[in-house]
């Protein structure tokens, strides 16, 4: 597309939208974007360059046009790094905040990936079809990533979009991990010894069988810990 009067190009997004039902949700779709979401474009969401109406073979015909910016997420978001992930909620919650919307239907069909010039990778949130206006949101708080502690639940996030979104990405480090049905120090977890002298055993386990435990759980924790750093590679193709 060329933008006047300046000459330059942008490669656009048409979303369309054939008959009355599909060309009216598409409609408020871009009403959305144009008046609930114009801060936010070209960073939390895509500049929109307007919504076009006309009549095709199937009656009433719509084309959003708005930037491009990015591509499909190839898996779950919890496998990308963390500074994606951290802009992923920043922009969630800007959403909520700034914006007052929710976007009503959120998984990683709905947001896009690209590489900032800086090399590091940014979240786009797309398709807000569903969205609601007017939202008070009821979360205050500071998502802080790779914090310890436990894991957050919908006490300490309490809206439920976002805290779905935190939960899912694993953006926190865990601060225990579960040994033989207690939450224990993760630091108790550096080798099955240390677990098994600090943790002890039920009544009724064998030495061999806590120990046997204490080296899955030791294991399945150091298995999270080679994901997590092969996730936070930014260097990984999009």
């Amino acid at each position: 597309m060329r933008i006047e009067p300046t000459g330059d190009t942008k490669t656009v997004i048409c979303k369309v939208a054939m008959g009355r039902t599909h060309f009216a949700q598409l409609r408020r779709e871009g009403r959305i974007y144009d008046e609930h979401l114009k801060g936010l474009q070209g960073t939390v969401v895509p500049h929109v360059y307007g919504f076009f109406a006309g009549r095709g073979f199937d009656g009433k015909t719509g084309v959003l046009v708005m930037e491009e910016c990015g591509v499909p997420l190839r898996m779950h978001y919890s496998h990308y790094p963390l500074g994606f992930k951290k802009s992923l909620v920043d922009g969630l919650v800007a959403l909520h905040r700034t914006a007052r919307v929710v976007h009503g239907d959120f998984d990683r069909s709905h947001v896009v990936v690209r590489r900032l010039p800086d090399g590091k990778l940014h979240a786009t949130i797309i398709s807000f079809g569903k969205a609601g206006i007017n939202h008070k949101c009821r979360f205050k708080g500071e998502i802080v990533p790779d914090a310890r502690g436990p894991e957050p639940t919908e006490d300490r996030v309490p809206c439920p979009e976002l805290w779905e979104v935190v939960y899912l990405s694993e953006i926190y480090t865990p601060a225990t991990v579960e040994y033989f049905g207690e939450d224990v120090p993760v630091e108790w977890a550096k080798d099955p010894q240390t677990l098994l002298q600090m943790g002890g055993r039920p009544k009724g386990c064998s030495e061999v069988q806590a120990r046997a435990h204490a080296e899955t759980v030791c294991a399945e924790y150091k298995d999270w810990l080679e994901l997590r750093a092969e996730c936070d590679e930014e260097s990984f193709e999009l």
